[in-house]
């Protein structure tokens, strides 16, 4: 390894990263994308490559304190899986780099997850 070459550079995000939407309870980072929970139920996806951000308010319409107990992004920062904690209980939401809006997972109702492993293969035939 050339020890005069940079191997990485830390790049300041923003002072408040998740500014108005509660504390910061977990975060995922991808291929250029940081993706970060708060504790209000908000998810909020920073795309370092493309220069945007894209906020989802997972907790719309449900009653009491929602919190996100874990975000997970895939190596290509592409797919994103959050899990949301309330008093009525987990639910897990799905959403890809382009879609407008996050899609519950039905079958993961009631599960608190708290890992994910990504299958390449799957990813790239599934893009």
């Amino acid at each position: 390894m050339d020890h005069g070459r940079q191997v990485f550079t830390v790049d300041l995000l923003e002072r408040y990263a998740a500014k108005g939407h509660g504390v910061i309870t977990c975060m995922a980072a991808g291929n250029d994308v940081i993706v970060i929970g708060t504790s209000r139920g908000w998810v909020i996806r920073h795309d370092f490559g493309a220069g945007d951000s894209h906020e989802f308010d997972l907790s719309a319409g449900r009653p009491g304190d929602q919190s996100i107990h874990r975000v997970f992004v895939d190596p290509g920062g592409c797919h994103c899986i959050a899990t949301v904690v309330g008093p009525g209980g987990a639910e897990t939401f799905y959403t890809y780099a382009k879609w407008t809006k996050p899609r519950v997972l039905s079958k993961l109702k009631g599960l608190v997850v708290n890992v994910v492993a990504w299958n390449r293969q799957q990813i790239t035939e599934g893009s």
